[in-house]
């Protein structure tokens, strides 16, 4: 199907017929008004970080260490599923909702938790803007099990003080986080700012 052509399911798709993971992914990016995600790297390590604070969720993509940390083939799918049905697309990279989408996400922030919806906006806000080398420093320091297999990790290594005085100029984690990613005591960290 051409990236283009108006999905045939368009327009009938409801709230009800989406299952819990494809309504998360459709919170994620309804997040942050709807800015889009810069691409697949960012939308697997958001996912990720969600999926951390659900258990359901967290099982259902089973994430595994990939070439590049976490990652759950079962997110691409979905992803899959959500163009077909018109309710995503992608544009060389970046990731967004259609107009159907976006009118779905909407009555999915309006029927959701307060709270649930509070955390999948500050994942997005926090992550979206990160560099890749940015995004996998944090992810590969707070969640070591899962960079088995990386082929970025010795790149993230060689750069991992600077990524962290990074993180944390950009207020993104406070000195101890950013003091454990540059692995060195926080008053040596603090030094080096």
């Amino acid at each position: 199907m051409n990236q283009f052509e108006p999905s045939p399911y368009q327009s009938e798709i409801t709230v009800d017929d989406l299952n819990n993971a494809e309504r998360f992914l459709l919170l994620l990016l309804g997040a942050d008004n709807g800015s889009q995600v810069p691409g697949n790297l960012w939308l697997q390590k958001e996912m990720f970080l969600i999926s951390r604070e659900f258990e359901p969720l967290s099982e259902y993509l089973s994430y595994k260490p990939h070439l590049q940390g976490p990652y759950s083939d079962t997110l691409s799918d979905i992803l899959d599923n959500l163009q077909y049905m018109g309710l995503a697309r992608k544009d060389r990279r970046d990731i967004r909702l259609t107009g159907d989408g976006a009118q779905l996400a909407a009555e999915l922030k309006r029927q959701a938790d307060e709270d649930l919806v509070s955390l999948v906006e500050s994942i997005k806000k926090k992550n979206n803007d990160l560099s890749k080398d940015e995004l996998l420093a944090f992810i590969y320091y707070s969640y070591p099990e899962m960079t088995n297999g990386s082929l970025e990790m010795d790149d993230i290594e060689k750069q991992r003080d600077e990524l962290a005085v990074s993180l944390y100029n950009k207020d993104r984690i406070g000195v101890n986080r950013a003091a454990d990613i540059a692995g060195m005591p926080v008053d040596e960290f603090e030094k080096s700012l």
